[in-house]
């Protein structure tokens, strides 16, 4: 995959995207923060992660990083936007999620991988899939209760938990990364 899209430039989208950028993807990182996309233009951050502004320095020098307001086709979408609580029941927000499965749908062609990084509960993928099959039913989607059914987008959630190791510095961790198809 060589062109990949990042939705969200947060503290999970922004080094994700950069750590493309520096291994060769040329990345579009898209936001809807105009600060933060002028900002990642011109090779600086607008968070606090250290040793990440060198990377986005290079990546963006090199052509290899560009923020955007708006997405792109790409081979590749990496999601990694928040799904906060709301309400006293806490109740999950995806309005985040359903405000890229819009942005995004348009752009799908076959072939295309789809992933959802961001924080989100049970049933959040499936949603999506549901929000962008509707707006695409030309495309075929991934269906958890038909596993065997060939689709034309590839879906996967990706599950980050952080383990601290006794052996390692009090500062360090280890984050692994699960793929669920």
């Amino acid at each position: 995959m060589n062109n990949i899209c990042v939705f969200g430039l947060g503290y999970i989208g922004l080094p994700t995207a950069a750590m493309f950028a520096h291994h060769g993807a040329n990345v579009v990182g898209v936001d809807v923060n105009q600060h933060a996309v002028d900002t990642i233009n011109q090779g600086k951050i607008h968070i606090v992660e250290p040793g990440l502004e060198a990377i986005v320095k290079q990546a963006v020098d090199n052509g290899r990083l560009k923020a955007s307001l708006t997405p792109v086709h790409s081979d590749a979408y990496l999601i990694a936007v928040p799904t906060p609580f709301k309400g006293d029941d806490h109740t999950p927000d995806l309005s985040y999620i359903q405000a890229v499965s819009k942005a995004l749908a348009p752009l799908l062609e076959k072939g295309d991988v789809v992933i959802l990084e961001s924080t989100s509960p049970v049933g959040a993928t499936e949603q999506m899939v549901e929000w962008l099959a509707a707006s695409r039913p030309d495309l075929t989607f991934p269906k958890y209760h038909e596993p065997d059914t060939e689709a034309d987008i590839y879906m996967w959630l990706i599950v980050l938990s952080v383990c601290y190791q006794a052996r390692w510095s009090k500062n360090s961790f280890l984050t692994t990364v699960s793929l669920v198809v």
